[in-house]
């Protein structure tokens, strides 16, 4: 069954075109409804794995990733862990050339499960255990490290 024939009201919306940008290339709605991504309908998702259920197309994920970097080729561009810490997402991040940012034990042990390269990931904030690029946003939240004088105006001088 699917939801515009669950909720007869939605049928209409669902038929009414699908703004760009906000689903992937090649989503669709068939004649009865269904609404496919991915060339899946997400009745049959639902059907095998549950609702609630979240849903990816990997060929768009590969494709918004590329798009990135053809926009942004001198930058050093990041995705955010925090935003979807799955594994093998972050695989296609990592896949693509893109840097990863982690705010959380569970995202730079999510970043560290997907063998995301550590040259290319970033903390927010302190992390233990992680060594590499940490942006800091406060001068409170970090010691003076050794050698260095007591903060100054919102920076430390060594």
């Amino acid at each position: 069954m699917t939801l515009g024939q669950l909720f007869p009201t939605f049928h209409k919306v669902l038929h009414a075109r699908l703004e760009p940008g906000h689903w992937p290339l090649g989503t669709r709605v068939t004649p009865d409804g269904d609404l496919v991504v991915g060339g899946v309908p997400l009745t049959r998702v639902a059907a095998r794995y549950g609702t609630p259920v979240g849903v990816l197309d990997d060929a768009e994920v590969r494709r918004r990733c590329a798009a990135y970097r053809t926009a942004l080729p001198w930058a050093d561009t990041a995705c955010t862990a925090a935003a979807l810490p799955v594994p093998a997402v972050l695989r296609r991040f990592a896949a693509a050339g893109l840097w990863a940012t982690v705010g959380s034990a569970a995202e730079l042990a999510a970043a560290r499960t997907a063998a995301f390269p550590a040259a290319r990931t970033v903390a927010h904030g302190v992390l233990p255990g992680f060594a590499g690029t940490t942006v800091v946003g406060a001068s409170g939240e970090v010691a003076t490290p050794p050698g260095c004088a007591a903060p100054r105006a919102r920076a430390a001088r060594c």
